[in-house]
């Protein structure tokens, strides 16, 4: 019984996953996380706004859907037109402005909050 829980503990203990824990000379991504994988390409920046960007426009495409509104009626509220309301709704599209962020926020009765984090 001493044996089965000292292998059990071993088990528990141990890494998980093959290459947990360790880096190859042929490969120095093994062991490494995907994080460090966007920073030493230099996408760490591009990656992250582009998950900000759809995150956003997530927001407001929920918002909107609770509110009852039209894109038409959402473009108005925001005076603009309905293909920048499109942009700024599109998860792919890069394009988006503090200013055109902020007339949808006022246009939802909404408020944005911008913070620098270390």
């Amino acid at each position: 019984m001493a044996a089965r829980k000292s292998r059990v503990a071993k088990q528990k203990a141990a890494p998980k996953g093959r290459h947990a824990g360790r880096r190859s000379a042929a490969n120095p991504r093994i062991g490494s996380s995907f994080g460090d994988f966007l920073e030493e390409d230099g996408l760490r920046g591009a990656v992250t706004a582009l998950a900000l960007k759809r995150v956003i426009a997530w927001q407001i495409a929920a918002e909107m859907e609770r509110q009852e509104l039209t894109k038409k009626s959402m473009a108005q509220a925001m005076e603009t037109s309905r293909s920048a309301l499109d942009r700024l709704l599109d998860p792919d599209s890069e394009a988006l402005s503090i200013r055109t962020l902020d007339k949808a926020a006022r246009a939802l009765g909404k408020r944005i909050v911008f913070e620098l984090a270390g």
